[in-house]
């Protein structure tokens, strides 16, 4: 039976957070004179497309774009077509100046492949970790934060749910796709979602001089990009298993500790309609089984042991919708649910204490992309996310302890409740 103390609702309005990425430019003819009403062209490697105009200055630019490779292509009357390729990281903001020849009756495409310039215009102190990296580097517990310890300025030898470790309530700030999924009233131990390492793209690490569009933090951002679906049918199916099995003893206890613990899933990612409409889904559960040892005070130094189990499932479905060339439409949806069914009970604390966990969190983001000019680009954001933590009492009239029985006499569930809608 659960019985509810209490619930907390919260419902916030606020902007949805900034996560700038994109390409900008100028373009100009052989004698360094602008270009003006030139068409300027980007193609991801996802699929997306989209177009603009020189303005009268000839620059351009496309300021909400995300991480990834696009080809930039160059189009002016009397001019030979030009392309450039290049990579954005999170967070980058490039600029391809490219100066276009007169056509000839040979003219051809000039293609080039570029590398994104060092942004001299922000003070922002960051670090990057690329999709390379995510991808390749093997991690034991599939935690993607455990990469942050490559970033400059991560000092920490231990990540758990927060390249500050233990200490970062307040601090940090975690956000996905742009969308705020960390809570300020709590550390990150308490129902912060999780996510599938095979599900997040590429992710970007502020540790000084953010500006104030990121939200509240006092030590860090944390910029995190996940993956979506493209013109090609991709996915990827994994089990990680660790078991005693393949351990060697202790060398205090002299025996080999018993262990196990199972990660698994798989991810689909592709094409709905070609050129126009994708998705990606992610699935990763965990399973693994645990022995609680206790020897509760006031027992007469009675020890007891529990069997237990952690079990963790996360989720994740994007889909974008390229709805022309200055339109874009992307959704993304995720979830995840923590449960121990033994809980709150170690070292020489009281049976008593013992509850039935479940944590989940449910997180929904829609993003509209359009260009209206050379000038204008509109980036609108809606988030909602949606937290919830029961604790459920163990209901058992008694529990029999070696040569000790005791009949439960308190009970403390609880359920909280945290929502958040964000807003532009």
């Amino acid at each position: 039976m659960i019985q509810r103390l209490f619930v907390a609702l919260t419902i916030t309005a606020g902007r949805s957070l900034a996560q700038q990425t994109g390409i900008s430019g100028r373009l100009t003819d052989p004698s360094s004179a602008t270009l003006t009403h030139a068409i300027v062209s980007v193609r991801g490697d996802d699929g997306a497309k989209l177009e603009t105009i020189t303005n009268a200055q000839g620059i351009y630019q496309f300021p909400s774009l995300r991480a990834g490779k696009y080809v930039l292509r160059f189009d002016a009357p009397g001019f030979a077509p030009a392309e450039r390729t290049l990579s954005l990281l999170v967070g980058q903001v490039a600029a391809v100046d490219v100066t276009l020849q007169l056509a000839t009756a040979a003219s051809s495409i000039a293609v080039e492949s570029i590398a994104a310039a060092v942004d001299t215009t922000s003070s922002t102190v960051a670090g990057d970790v690329s999709p390379s990296e995510v991808a390749r580097v093997p991690l034991n517990g599939r935690n993607y934060l455990q990469l942050a310890m490559m970033v400059p300025g991560i000092t920490n030898n231990t990540v758990t749910n927060s390249p500050l470790g233990a200490t970062d309530s307040g601090k940090l700030q975690i956000n996905v796709d742009g969308q705020q999924v960390t809570q300020n009233s709590a550390s990150d131990g308490f129902g912060e979602p999780q996510y599938s390492q095979d599900a997040i793209d590429q992710f970007q690490i502020i540790t000084n001089r953010f500006d104030a569009t990121l939200g509240r933090s006092s030590r860090m951002q944390v910029n995190v990009q996940t993956k979506s679906g493209g013109n090609n049918l991709h996915g990827t199916l994994y089990g990680y298993f660790r078991n005693d099995a393949f351990n060697a003893s202790d060398p205090v206890a002299h025996r080999v500790l018993p262990f196990s613990d199972q990660q698994f899933g798989g991810t689909v990612g592709g094409p709905i309609r070609k050129d126009k409409l994708f998705f990606f889904f992610a699935y990763e559960g965990e399973r693994q089984p645990t022995t609680i040892f206790n020897a509760p005070t006031g027992f007469g130094g009675v020890s007891y042991n529990f069997a237990n189990e952690l079990r963790t499932d996360t989720y994740l479905l994007h889909s974008d919708w390229a709805i022309n060339g200055a339109q874009r439409l992307s959704v993304r949806a995720t979830g995840y649910t923590w449960h121990v069914p033994f809980n709150n009970v170690t070292g020489s604390s009281s049976p008593t204490r013992a509850t039935d966990s479940t944590r989940t969190s449910y997180a929904v983001l829609g993003t509209w992309i359009w260009t209206l000019s050379p000038a204008l680009v509109n980036d609108v954001k809606v988030g909602f996310n949606l937290r919830l933590a029961e604790h459920s009492a163990h209901t058992k009239s008694g529990i029999s302890l070696a040569h000790h029985h005791y009949r439960r006499t308190l009970q403390l569930p609880a359920t909280t409740r945290s929502e958040r809608l964000s807003i532009p």
